[in-house]
């Protein structure tokens, strides 16, 4: 752990990493430029073999006995023996042909730029969508909107109302005159009732946790109850109350059957 020079603490021994960083960078590419030369000097020893006469056996065990565990399958041995044969590869001609097509990877700023201005215009579009727009795979897509630009896909909360501007406006000067009522008066809250409506079924379904007990194994039997559906009529429930608790409360007259 490095500490700061100018702390009162004893200060720990600071590591510098990067000379060894830079030491496994140019290993990995010293590594990897041996390969393709050990994999140009098995396809020059092909050519030899093959200009010499020797079957593919004859030149697989060469092979193997010359380079071990790094030699080439024999499929690829026997590609190149037929290339060597069929004229379309010579000694002078046996490094890697160019490989057209799209790049290793689809993550660059023009595509990020173009994923993030269509879901800045359409907040609701769908990966798919993107998909199709901008010919992009799906999973560099994902990448896109979690890592590139840290998006995530939520639904919508519900809420009672959707207010607008003026009405946001009067509840927080409501809420302002109140504070300060408050303040004035502490006790102004205690001599606030109020009152609430709501639909109350005529009797509530006990829940399967609520019906559960208590039974030793092997036993007691498992206990039984009957199925009931819910109940089909309601009635308004009119509910006043303070800072203590409910005042009074009253059912309105009358129930109402539910057809739903």
């Amino acid at each position: 752990m490095c500490n700061d020079r100018g702390s009162n603490e004893s200060v720990g021994t600071c590591i510098d990493f990067s000379p060894l960083w830079q030491c496994t960078c140019q290993l990995e590419v010293h590594l990897s430029v041996v390969k393709m030369k050990v994999k140009l000097l098995q396809r020059c020893c092909i050519w030899f073999s093959y200009a010499r006469g020797d079957t593919l056996q004859n030149c697989t065990a060469d092979l193997c006995l010359l380079f071990g565990a790094v030699v080439l399958t024999e499929r690829s041995i026997r590609s190149w023996r037929r290339s060597f044969r069929n004229g379309t590869r010579h000694k002078d001609n046996i490094s890697d042909k160019r490989k057209p097509g799209r790049p290793r990877s689809a993550r660059t700023d023009e595509s990020v730029t173009k994923v993030m201005s269509l879901v800045l215009d359409d907040r609701r579009i769908t990966i798919d969508q993107l998909h199709h727009e901008t010919d992009i795979s799906v999973g560099t897509i994902y990448k896109i909107l979690h890592k590139d630009l840290n998006m995530s896909r939520v639904a919508a909360k519900f809420v009672p109302k959707i207010l607008k501007p003026e009405e946001k406006t009067r509840r927080i000067a409501i809420c302002l005159e109140w504070i300060s009522e408050v303040q004035a008066d502490p006790t102004v809250i205690d001599r606030i009732i109020t009152g609430d409506e709501t639909w109350v079924w005529c009797y509530d379904l006990e829940t399967k946790k609520q019906s559960s007990q208590w039974i030793q194994s092997g036993v007691d039997a498992r206990p039984k109850k009957c199925l009931r559906g819910k109940s089909r009529q309601k009635a308004m429930l009119i509910l006043f109350f303070d800072s203590q608790g409910v005042v009074h409360y009253e059912y309105a007259r009358g129930t109402i059957t539910s057809t739903s």
